[in-house]
């Protein structure tokens, strides 16, 4: 029968000292820390989210209300336009589906910082935890027996893995229809700006659990 060594929490700012045994005040306090530096640091990053979604959502609405009928980034690639260029067909009603899903981007990074903030003082057993969740503003469940349809209706913001099918379905039909790789490219943008706060919002989840991972670590400093 072998006995299972404890390793206790430490930490040392400096690393020319050993490692120091901190008191139950101790770690309570460097938790908090750790807890409002990543509170703080991941409501800038929802900031800069909320700055691309922006960004994209302005190119959308350039893109309705010009009357050229053409990508916006032909301009910044005349030489790859070809001469017998035709639009992408019902692309006005791709662009609105772009807005919609932009719409849904919006609404889940607005409501993003209140959320993380609170998400990080809640027991890291709570049921309403969930580390691989991805759409934050989504802290309330959801039930089975829930349709898609009355998830559409609502519950926006939908999940991404609705959002990304939505946004492929231009870039797959300008693709296929041989466009060229700029308007391909063009309409291939709401997609890349879903998978990338997709993913974003997935590394501000893995940093929010490895936070909480610290609390189970906590000891009693008699018994260390």
């Amino acid at each position: 029968m072998s006995i299972r060594q404890r390793v206790p929490f430490q930490f040392s700012e400096d690393s020319n000292d050993e490692n120091a045994i901190l008191d139950e005040q101790e770690q309570e306090e460097l938790i908090q820390k750790l807890k409002d530096e990543s509170a703080s640091r991941n409501v800038e990053n929802i900031y800069a989210l909320q700055a691309v979604v922006i960004l994209s959502i302005f190119l959308q609405m350039v893109f309705i209300f010009q009357s050229t009928h053409e990508s916006p980034l032909h301009p910044l690639f005349p030489s790859h336009k070809p001469s017998d260029y035709t639009p992408l067909p019902f692309r006005y009603l791709f662009a609105i589906l772009n807005l919609f899903i932009h719409l849904n981007l919006t609404h889940d990074l607005l409501t993003a910082p209140a959320s993380l903030r609170r998400s990080l003082s809640v027991p890291p057993n709570s049921s309403s935890s969930n580390p691989r969740r991805i759409n934050i503003s989504s802290l309330h469940h959801h039930s089975p027996s829930q349709t898609m349809f009355s998830r559409i209706l609502f519950a926006l913001p939908l999940p991404y893995y609705v959002l990304f099918p939505l946004s492929a379905i231009a870039p797959i039909l300008s693709l296929v229809s041989g466009r060229g790789w700029v308007e391909t490219l063009w309409w291939s943008g709401t997609a890349l700006v879903v998978l990338f706060i997709q993913r974003a919002k997935t590394w501000i989840l893995d940093e929010r659990e490895d936070i909480r991972g610290l609390e189970g670590l906590r000891y009693d400093a008699k018994g260390a």
